[in-house]
């Protein structure tokens, strides 16, 4: 079976390579080919989990009194270069703002200072702005958002009230700070999209309301409509994702909906699209194929999938990002994809108000996972982020500039609490190495040292 796939993989890698147009190409690949070639992808094989970045979360709520006190919802990052990182974020709160952070690796942001850049003023746009993606094309910024917000049940009638029809806008600028609305559609400043007349599922007409969270490519080597956008559209009984073209990034028009498999139409019909159907979180172009996360609204989990092509998802069905660390909490949103040149980095909300941040391989699946990376450990012990081994064996590596002894605990789910199993000693400035890890579920790393404080690193080898 593994000669099989690995010839499988080998002979559509070639095919697509020897294709002059790579899009083109992967649109004549079917289901199970798609699916095959996935298998590939580091991004869509590995458990994503498992890459949560030790430093996370790396953007929290401002001090009390800040624009952001409430916390951070939706963000849009684009790296320009390597050491130009920006990242526009949403804040929480009665007033959905915009603000700006930078960053040189992709981890550490800082705020600026003149938050927020972008506020809701048109009034169409109520008290409510969210970002969705984020471009640099001819030198000038392009931040399309999307307003006003959901409506949710009561909680104590579980009825919903009428929903606020949404549209997707555009913002320009060219220092990214200082913002100009394009667009206008049915009288919004701003709006570049919003529903299809009646008879379209997402039209008030019918029950829907409106369209949000744009993910916009610019792809100069199409030689008509170069901007393409997948959006959002919500129908009375479910989410689904559709695909729009544009001449200018202006001016959009509507191709195809529903775009994935499982999302729109497919769906069960719940009369709330908040529990019906599957949005398209994070696609990125991986040489001649697309990938993405599928989040899922039934569950609240996220799942990998492939793109044969912008038009044409596949969800391949296993989880891969879910909550499962103590900074998480309630169900976690995959927002925003960007790479360097060794790895992805996939930013999500934690559930509480904070974002955290996942650095997936980019060239292959035995790229490190980092437990810690230089952390300072006192007397007392400190415990890494928890590991799920999932269908992998991973090697673990440790180094301490101080002795001490690393302990791995497991989680027991007969008695439903966490057991430390052997202790091993760790010598100052040595490696230490523990391979095959023990096939547990769930494992942690304990690492206590002898000395009053020691500065350890730690990380894992999917083997």
């Amino acid at each position: 079976m593994k000669r099989t796939f690995l010839f499988l993989s080998l002979f559509l890698a070639a095919t697509l390579r020897a294709e002059d147009n790579a899009s083109a190409s992967v649109a004549k690949l079917d289901s199970s080919a798609a699916i095959a070639l996935a298998g590939s992808i580091p991004l869509l094989t590995v458990n994503l989990n498992n890459y949560k970045h030790p430093a996370n979360p790396i953007l929290i709520a401002g001090e009390k009194g800040a624009w952001d006190e409430a916390g951070i919802e939706r963000v849009a990052v684009i790296r320009l270069g390597r050491e130009d990182w920006r990242m526009w974020y949403a804040c929480l709160g009665k007033r959905h703002s915009i603000g700006l952070a930078t960053s040189k690796d992709g981890v550490c942001w800082t705020k600026h200072p003149g938050n927020p850049v972008l506020e809701p003023t048109e009034p169409w746009e109520g008290t409510f702005l969210s970002p969705s993606s984020a471009l640099r094309v001819n030198g000038r910024f392009h931040l399309y958002y999307w307003a006003p917000g959901h409506v949710f049940a009561d909680p104590k009638t579980g009825k919903l009230p009428p929903p606020m029809m949404k549209y997707i806008a555009l913002a320009t600028s060219e220092d990214g700070i200082h913002w100009t609305r394009q667009g206008n559609v049915d009288g919004r400043k701003g709006a570049v999209l919003g529903p299809e007349p009646p008879g379209i599922n997402e039209h008030p007409a019918v029950g829907g309301s409106g369209v949000d969270a744009a993910k916009v490519f610019y792809l100069p080597e199409e030689k008509t409509r170069p901007w393409r956008m997948i959006y959002t559209a919500f129908g009375l009984h479910g989410q689904w994702n559709g695909l729009a073209e544009s001449d200018d990034g202006i001016v959009w028009h509507r191709t195809k909906a529903p775009v994935a498999n499982y999302s729109g139409f497919y769906t069960r019909a719940t009369g709330d699209h908040h529990d019906s159907g599957q949005t398209i979180r994070c696609p990125v172009r991986i040489g001649s194929v697309w990938a993405g996360l599928s989040y899922e609204l039934d569950s609240r989990d996220s799942a990998p999938m492939v793109g044969l092509s912008l038009d044409r998802w596949i969800t391949l069905g296993r989880r891969t990002l879910y909550r499962n660390q103590a900074y998480e909490r309630g169900s976690l949103h995959p927002w925003s994809l960007e790479a360097d040149d060794e790895w992805f980095y996939l930013y999500y909300s934690t559930g509480r108000q904070s974002l955290g941040l996942i650095r997936a391989p980019k060239r292959s699946m035995h790229q490190p996972i980092v437990l810690w990376e230089k952390q300072a450990i006192e007397p007392a012990g400190a415990q890494s982020m928890l590991l799920e081994p999932d269908r992998t064996p991973f090697a673990l590596h440790l180094t301490s500039d101080q002795d001490g002894v690393l302990r791995l605990v497991a989680w027991n789910p007969a008695t439903q609490a966490w057991l430390e199993l052997d202790p091993t000693p760790v010598h100052a400035g040595k490696l230490c190495s523990i391979a095959p890890l023990p096939t547990h579920a769930k494992l942690r790393l304990k690492f206590t040292p002898k000395q009053p404080c020691a500065t350890v690193s730690a990380w894992v080898i999917p083997q």
